[in-house]
């Protein structure tokens, strides 16, 4: 027994018009019965369900899997009509969902967390993920993050994240968020039209190795890693929706901007705004908010080769205008070319490559110094061989 399901026939609903952000998507999951549309729509808002996910996945990715007769669950029989048990037991077998005490739980909601993780394990890229969770220094250090954190970096490289107008920000989705039908369509859209140029890309972040930090360095880096996933917010600054009393300006759902990213790592309390107590460290004087004013009021410019970890870079993205007043873009550095930053194009926080050779080298503008300068200690001299036993010793 398999779980093929038929494809339908591309059609249009009332509730996904054209000028919908997913109706391309819309179109390509249902026109190919990954998602199965409902008699009155596609109903994109409504929450989706484990059952869809795994429907979607086993349609997508493994359409003649055979089921695993040794899985069973409590709650979805094997003589259910229909491909629910079908479709199940293969997200189960393949390892993209898992289930509770025995149970599938086929009504249960879908995290963004664990669609996350039922993408990449989908796409064959649970290697890469198990690489990037090991993210350390060359001295070893295992720099700390979230479980998940992997599965976040991963599917936001890969343009698996929609990232919503400023209209609709409040949709944005943190790890623990529901998912939609249309978020899930557009992830699955996204993830079915990869190129192998970035299949391939995304395994180069298997094997991330950091340079050898100061205390404050790793202090910085953690911290960033923490909020890895968190959605970009246009304007946004904390990482949850702020209150009337907040300094700076109504924000609908937690998660950041590129400059709003930097000052939540970087920035000294100041101005009405303080999260010390919730990040462990002071911060440093950065009353700017925007990347370009940012990067203009550097007092000294650090170009590419003499960058250390928790810089702050400016980029020029479009090419529109010189020097710091074209900045559109800023990112921390994280060493050895990497970076950690918010991106509209990434849907949110996410690590990118910007030494020579990738996209973001040649947009770089230059850097900016708030942590202390470190220099690391010399590795230890290599040991010393071992004396050769004398010509004339008696054996």
């Amino acid at each position: 027994m398999t779980a093929v399901m038929p494809a339908a026939s591309a059609t249009t609903f009332a509730d996904v018009p054209t000028s919908h952000w997913a109706y391309s998507a819309v179109q390509y999951v249902t026109s190919n019965g990954f998602i199965t549309p409902y008699s009155n729509g596609f109903r994109p808002d409504q929450l989706a369900t484990r059952l869809e996910l795994a429907r979607a996945l086993t349609g997508a990715f493994a359409p003649s899997e055979p089921v695993d007769p040794t899985i069973t669950f409590t709650d979805l029989p094997a003589t259910t009509p229909g491909y629910a048990y079908q479709v199940a037991n293969v997200a189960v077998k393949k390892g993209w969902l898992s289930t509770t005490n025995g149970a599938f739980d086929p009504s249960g909601q879908v995290s963004k967390a664990t669609m996350d993780k039922a993408f990449v394990a989908a796409l064959g890229l649970n290697g890469v993920a198990a690489g990037l969770n090991k993210i350390q220094s060359t001295d070893g250090y295992r720099f700390q993050h979230t479980s998940w954190f992997a599965y976040y970096i991963i599917t936001n490289e890969l343009h698996l994240n929609h990232d919503y107008s400023s209209a609709l920000e409040k949709q944005e989705v943190l790890a623990a968020s529901p998912v939609s039908r249309a978020f899930i369509a557009y992830a699955l859209w996204q993830a079915k039209t990869l190129s192998q140029w970035e299949l391939g890309s995304i395994q180069s972040y298997a094997n991330i190795v950091l340079p050898q930090m100061s205390d404050v360095e790793k202090q910085v880096v953690n911290f960033a890693f923490k909020y890895a996933g968190y959605p970009y917010v246009y304007a946004g600054e904390w990482y949850k929706p702020t209150g009337s009393g907040y300094c700076c300006g109504t924000q609908l759902q937690g998660g950041f901007d590129c400059s709003g990213f930097a000052w939540w790592v970087l920035k000294a309390p100041g101005q009405g705004w303080d999260n010390s107590s919730i990040r462990g460290y002071k911060g440093w004087t950065l009353l700017e908010r925007g990347a370009a004013a940012m990067t203009g009021d550097a007092p000294v410019r650090y170009y590419y080769s003499k960058l250390q970890p928790g810089d702050l870079l400016g980029f020029n993205t479009d090419g529109q205008g010189t020097g710091w007043q074209g900045v559109d873009h800023a990112g921390i550095y994280l060493g050895n070319g990497w970076m950690v930053h918010s991106s509209g194009s990434r849907g949110g926080v996410s690590i990118d490559f910007i030494g020579n050779g990738s996209w973001w080298y040649s947009r770089l503008v230059w850097g900016r110094r708030l942590l202390p300068t470190y220099t690391p200690p010399p590795p230890p001299p290599p040991p010393s061989p071992s004396p050769s036993p004398s010509a004339s010793a008696t054996p």
